[in-house]
């Protein structure tokens, strides 16, 4: 290539170019611009004249070394503002020199920049090898943060990273996995040990530098000293746990609610109260808590929180868990004053108020024995007085019924001589026919004055030393209406009794089970509504295979409703408050026959009517009773079907018989039933076996079904439910939706 060539290529460079020979400039280029490292005298050919004095002191030096090629950063120091060059001397043959000169200022400017914030950075900054690793640079903010006195104090003491520094020695090989990876990991936290042994947290954010082929070439990263943070967080985690443990030791439902009333936190007591099995707190509200009522809903004292912002507190009875509960609420706000939650606290006092109940009882029986001791004294006292009287009554009577036999001859002698009389003859005829009837009633008058008077002796009576006796309940069942009687006629139309004969005696107190008999007759009387058609039915039967002779109160009243059913028998529960209702009654009928080692049941159905039933044994053994379903089927698909459903249970719960012909005297031995299944095929009996059914036992459910697709009968049947086919799922249904007897 032509000379010419060359030159036109070195005039391209922004460099200053010059050639030097035997210490002469043979060629030079000044491809930048205007500087002081060049002199006044640029067209000279001696190197001393052409440089800046400060410049050419340097590269004589370096001209006297006899490497080939040299490099190095020359600052400008005379010139008014910083301005360096990289200077590059290549050495041809002995004397001959290349000399390149790039203006490299910028460059500086950056580096010191990063120079700058590479020493004052608030964080430490590290260059460090792969593996192991050793710290190629580091910062002076790194040493502080690891507490050595300076860089160089680190750099020399530290020779492997993951020995020296880290407590775990595995987390180097976690961050550098993550570098292998990910190129990059960021907000990696690890235990270190500083210089005096002492031990800080810190967080890392490495990258990776990785040449052409993918190998990592050196790890440069950042490092802050979190350790006061993580003491911070330790505090915080730990007064979080001692919050959450007495949190959940607390044995009241503690539950933090938002203002939709979604739950937020609930503790351990909550979380075994809650109806649903999923626990998961997402989206539940605090009716899933409780599964409330809409009444109970619209008493609950977090409702009245959000609506004014204040504390309120509540007694809520729960009639899905059968539990009463006390019940706050109290308002939680933000630093403005703007209501963020409701704290719930519900405290179950069942069994506080049971005892309460209980001691309240207690006094009452207390209170009622004493009334009954003073009733009986004023009684006596009463009928002593009534007695007294009526005594003279009946003695007189018997001396006018003995005169006028004496005296009636007379006066039809009278009649028959035709004798002058005061008044007309049919006057005295009628004297003569009336006064018999009148001496009769005026004594059968008498009789019953003296025989109430003796019933009430009775029933006021208390039973010296607990004492039992012999006792005929049948009689107990006739004396008991004798004494209400008539207070009973005046509010139903009918009382029909179905006494059995012979009936076994047991042991028991005459008074306390007349008392039971009268308060359940009291009650059925008092449910009827309408008297015109109102019917009270009261039958006793001796069931041989209970060993116990059963007593049933029965009317056709409008039926008690079902939430009120389980409640029945608590003390002072009733629903006549507002009549004179004490709610006494029921509760001691159930003690009382809890002393008999009886069993006291109770069945209602809407619109139908309810009935009491008494089950009190002969032997004095508690029968074992729960509420049955009669199967009547001659098949076994539904038998097995049900016993693979129930399983042991199928025999307690379940009774089967095959013919519909003995359901009237399976019923009449288990009065416990409560629900009918029946097989359609028995379709051409169903309206007989329906009626015979709803004339022993109205409160029974019936539910007819097939074994197979059906579709239907060709007239309505008179049941409660229909299942065609039969279907496990469908009874469960029907089961949970029908008020079964409680016993």
């Amino acid at each position: 290539m032509k000379p010419d060539y060359y030159k036109s290529l070195l005039e391209s460079f922004d460099s200053i170019i010059v050639h030097l020979n035997n210490n002469k400039i043979v060629y030079h280029h000044i491809g930048i611009r205007e500087t002081d490292l060049i002199s006044a005298s640029v067209n000279s050919d001696n190197p001393e004249d052409f440089f800046n004095n400060e410049f050419y002191s340097v590269l004589k030096e370096k001209l006297k070394l006899e490497d080939k090629f040299q490099q190095f950063d020359f600052e400008l120091k005379s010139s008014g503002e910083p301005f360096w060059f990289e200077v590059k001397i290549h050495q041809s043959e002995k004397e001959e020199f290349l000399i390149i000169l790039q203006d490299i200022t910028e460059r500086k400017s950056k580096e010191e920049n990063f120079r700058l914030i590479f020493e004052n950075a608030v964080m430490g900054i590290y260059k460090s090898t792969p593996g192991g690793g050793r710290h190629l640079s580091v910062n002076p903010e790194l040493a502080r943060i690891y507490g050595y006195e300076n860089t160089d104090d680190l750099l020399e003491s530290i020779t492997n990273i993951s020995n020296q520094l880290y407590v775990d020695k595995d987390r180097r090989k976690e961050l550098l996995k993550g570098l292998h990876n990910e190129n990059s990991n960021f907000g990696f936290e690890s235990q270190l040990y500083r210089k005096d042994g002492q031990l800080i947290w810190i967080s890392e954010n490495a990258k990776a530098v990785k040449d052409a082929e993918g190998n990592v070439k050196f790890i440069v990263g950042t490092v802050k000293d979190i350790t006061e943070r993580k003491i911070a967080e330790e505090k915080i985690r730990q007064a979080k746990e001692d919050w959450e443990r007495t949190f959940d030791s607390i044995d009241n439902i503690v539950v933090i609610l938002d203002k939709s009333l979604k739950i937020r936190q609930m503790n351990k007591a909550a979380e075994r109260n809650m109806v649903s099995e999923n626990r998961d707190l997402e989206l539940k509200s605090c009716v899933e808590l409780f599964n409330c009522n809409e009444t109970e809903c619209l008493n609950c004292p977090a409702r009245k929180t959000i609506i004014d912002h204040r504390a309120h507190s509540e007694e809520i009875e729960n009639l899905y868990q059968g539990k009463t509960y006390h019940t706050t609420s109290s308002p939680i706000f933000d630093d403005a004053g703007k209501l963020q939650g409701i704290v719930f606290i519900a405290k179950d006092i069942t069994e506080e108020k049971k005892l309460r109940q209980q001691a309240e009882y207690r006094l009452q029986q207390v209170i009622q024995t004493d009334k009954l001791k003073s009733l009986g004294e004023v009684v006596a006292g009463v009928a002593h007085e009534i007695n007294n009287p009526n005594a003279y009554i009946t003695t007189n009577l018997g001396i006018l019924e003995e005169s006028w036999r004496d005296l009636k001859p007379v006066v039809m002698q009278a009649f028959e001589k035709d004798i002058n009389l005061a008044h007309s003859k049919d006057y005295y005829l009628d004297i003569i026919e009336e006064t018999p009837e009148i001496i009769s009633s005026i004594k059968d008058g008498s009789r019953r004055i003296k025989n109430v008077v003796g019933n009430l002796k009775d029933f006021a009576r208390i039973n010296s030393a607990g004492q039992k006796s012999d006792i005929n309940i049948n009689e107990v069942v006739e004396k008991g209406l004798k004494i209400i009687g008539a207070n009973v006629r005046r509010l139903v139309k009918t009382i029909n009794l179905d006494l059995a004969e012979d009936l076994p005696l047991i042991k028991g107190h005459f008074q306390k089970l007349e008392q039971v008999l009268i308060n359940l007759v009291l009650n059925s009387s008092q449910a009827i509504t309408d008297k015109a058609v109102g019917k009270i039915d009261i039958t006793t039967r001796f069931i041989k295979r209970l060993k116990c002779i059963v007593v049933q109160v029965r009317d056709n009243g409008p039926g008690i409703d079902e939430e009120l059913i389980p409640k029945l028998f608590d003390p002072f529960f009733t629903t006549r408050r507002d009549i004179g209702g004490s709610g006494l009654g029921l509760s001691i009928s159930y003690e009382i026959i809890q002393e008999h080692n009886g069993i006291i049941g109770v069945h209602s159905k809407k619109e139908t009517g309810s009935k009491f039933v008494l089950y009190l044994p002969v032997e004095n053994e508690k029968p074992d009773l729960s509420p049955k379903i009669l199967c009547i089927d001659d098949g076994e698909y539904v038998h097995n079907m049900l016993k693979i459903a129930f399983l042991e249970e199928t025999d307690k719960f379940f009774g089967f018989i095959s013919e519909a012909a003995l359901i009237v005297d399976y019923l009449a031995d288990h009065p416990e039933i409560d629900v009918i299944m029946m097989n359609i095929k028995y379709g051409k009996f169903s309206f007989e076996l329906i009626k015979k059914i709803r004339e022993i036992d109205p409160l029974i459910e019936i539910i007819f079904y097939s074994d197979a697709e059906f579709s239907g009968a060709e007239e309505k049947l008179p049941c409660d439910h229909e299942m065609y086919p039969f279907n496990i799922d469908k009874l469960r249904e029907i089961l949970n939706s029908t008020v079964r007897q409680k016993l």
